[in-house]
């Protein structure tokens, strides 16, 4: 009999956020598929959980992909999480959720906090209608391209940003800024707002997610008029190097 592949949302920023669903699920499962194996076994530490993990990240390959898939077919229950929020949203662990479900496996979503649904509710921008663009590209070309494509549409936009990895020059941070030794979960929320029109002619909120360095950033309908969008791609850089200073102004 097939087992079930459990989407079990995680705190994003304050430990309290997790659900006594998600405490449970993540007990009672046979194995904890792990986006980042360091974060995770914090969280469990913290919760008193002893259930086994594995590593399932962007770089794991099919190879694993597989060897999970193998254990459900024999009916292991497995709780798929990320290092904070609802995994599958613009986080590697979409594919695995496909996977499964091409192949007759039950997929239970647990739900929980999600830095995209949080950022929309506190930033006073219209929700009426909102489009979700995950992350931009590192690449300053793509990027641009990306936020003029985007100039006219009229409603709220909501980006995710992170800091760029060291190696990525074409994304450095600003002169002075930090980047962590490793990524940890914080122990309390934040948040920052500020509004940008003279860079881009729409307003932003900006909303630390769930780790030191992670960003929404959610963008106002009105247009990045006139080739503002360079502006636009300052600020999210500056929101990715800032790490959690956001609100701040951009060089």
């Amino acid at each position: 009999m097939s087992g079930t592949l459990f989407i079990v949302a995680t705190p994003i920023g304050n430990l309290e956020d997790i659900t006594p669903r998600a405490l449970r699920i993540l007990r009672e499962a046979d194995l904890i598929a792990a986006e980042d194996t360091r974060v995770t076994r914090e969280l469990l530490a913290h919760f008193e959980i002893m259930t086994p993990l594995t590593s399932y990240h962007q770089h794991s390959g099919g190879r694993k992909a597989e060897a999970l898939l193998r254990q459900l077919a024999e009916g292991s229950r497995i709780a798929l999480v990320s290092d904070a929020g609802m995994p599958g949203i613009a986080d590697p662990g979409h594919e695995l959720i496909r996977l499964a479900i091409d192949s007759g496996v039950p997929v239970v979503p647990v739900p929980g906090a999600t830095a995209l649904v949080a950022a929309l509710a506190g930033c006073g921008l219209s929700t009426i209608r909102f489009s979700f663009e995950g992350f931009p590209p590192r690449d300053p070309a793509e990027r641009a391209a990306l936020f003029e494509s985007r100039r006219e549409m009229p409603h709220t936009l909501v980006f995710y940003e992170s800091p760029p990895p060291p190696a990525d020059h074409a994304a450095r941070p600003a002169r002075g800024a930090r980047q962590p030794a490793r990524r940890r979960r914080p122990r309390a929320d934040q948040a920052g707002r500020g509004v940008r029109p003279r860079l881009t002619g729409r307003s932003h909120r900006l909303v630390p997610g769930p780790r030191a360095g992670r960003a929404v950033c959610c963008a106002g309908g009105g247009g990045f008029r006139g080739g503002k969008a360079v502006a636009a791609l300052r600020l999210l850089y500056s929101c990715g190097a800032r790490m959690g200073r956001l609100g701040h102004e951009v060089p």
